[in-house]
């Protein structure tokens, strides 16, 4: 049997890079320090280097445009409201699901793209990936979704 394993392509440049507050001076964002502590870069390239050493697990990256935090995970709907970091919970305006753990939501969203993705890959496209280290990266996956 196979297991998956699906993690989202972010940015951490992005994250660590500086904010401007309301006065317009760059400051460091707070989760800077806390995202280099983690080493979230080392992190996916140790997941790579598990995946394609165990043989029977697969990575699928879900690419950076994927609303992962936006999408209910009951309806799938997108919420049009912009959901913020600093929004922890929120309430879909389509099926009215009240979602209280912001990454318990986008945790859900990530296991339903895999269990998706690895319906709709052609066999013949896991056998490619499967030589070239067991992972889909995010332009296959973009591709599926169509983003």
């Amino acid at each position: 049997t196979y297991q998956t394993i699906c993690i989202e392509d972010l940015s951490i440049a992005q994250l660590m890079k500086k904010a401007k507050d309301a006065y317009g001076n760059k400051r460091k964002r707070p989760l800077s320090k806390h995202i280099a502590d983690a080493s979230w870069g080392q992190i996916r390239t140790l997941i790579e280097y598990k995946v394609d050493a165990s043989q029977h697990n697969w990575l699928i990256i879900a690419p950076r445009e994927y609303p992962s935090t936006q999408l209910c995970s009951c309806c799938r709907q997108r919420s049009r409201l912009r959901v913020e970091l600093k929004d922890r919970e929120w309430t879909c305006p389509h099926c009215g699901t009240h979602h209280d753990n912001r990454d318990a939501n986008a945790a859900v969203n990530l296991e339903q793209l895999a269990d998706y993705v690895m319906s709709v890959v052609p066999k013949g496209q896991l056998e490619l990936a499967a030589q070239a280290g067991r992972c889909l990266d995010s332009k296959l996956v973009r591709q599926l979704l169509k983003l």
